[in-house]
């Protein structure tokens, strides 16, 4: 089987029209909102191969996939909104608000330090990573 050339010098993905790519967009997945897009010079970038986050969603629904890296920010009508997660599929939220106890002991100080302190865990992704022999 042999590609013709107008198709290789595309990523495949679409085909050299005087000599520029127009690029082939795929058929977007029922229930998905942003239709899915192929661009750049060579139709080598796409909007939807990016790392899924554990929601099985592409960029964990958080973020806007570009080129294959998910861009932890999203736009609303335009207007950037304030990035809230960042790792590579927008999955480690940036907030520390769940590793507080929210029923803090008067008593004990460790009540209003996260993760009821550092000798205890640590505060990753908005939530708390017991250290050995602790656990909550």
């Amino acid at each position: 089987l042999t590609i013709p050339l107008s198709l290789q010098y595309c990523s495949q993905q679409g085909r050299c029209e005087c000599g520029k790519c127009e690029c082939r967009h795929p058929a977007t997945p029922p229930g998905v909102e942003t239709p899915y897009i192929r661009y750049g010079e060579f139709c080598e970038c796409s909007n939807y191969e990016c790392p899924k986050g554990g929601n099985g969603k592409i960029c964990s629904g958080l973020g806007n996939c570009n080129c294959g890296e998910c861009i932890c920010e999203q736009t609303e009508h335009g207007v950037p909104k304030v990035a809230t997660t960042e790792g590579e599929a927008c999955d480690c939220e940036l907030a520390s608000d769940k590793c507080y106890n929210p029923y803090p002991d008067p008593e004990l100080e460790s009540g209003e330090l996260p993760c009821s302190g550092p000798e205890q865990g640590d505060c990753q992704c908005n939530r708390c990573i017991c250290k050995p022999n602790y656990r909550g």
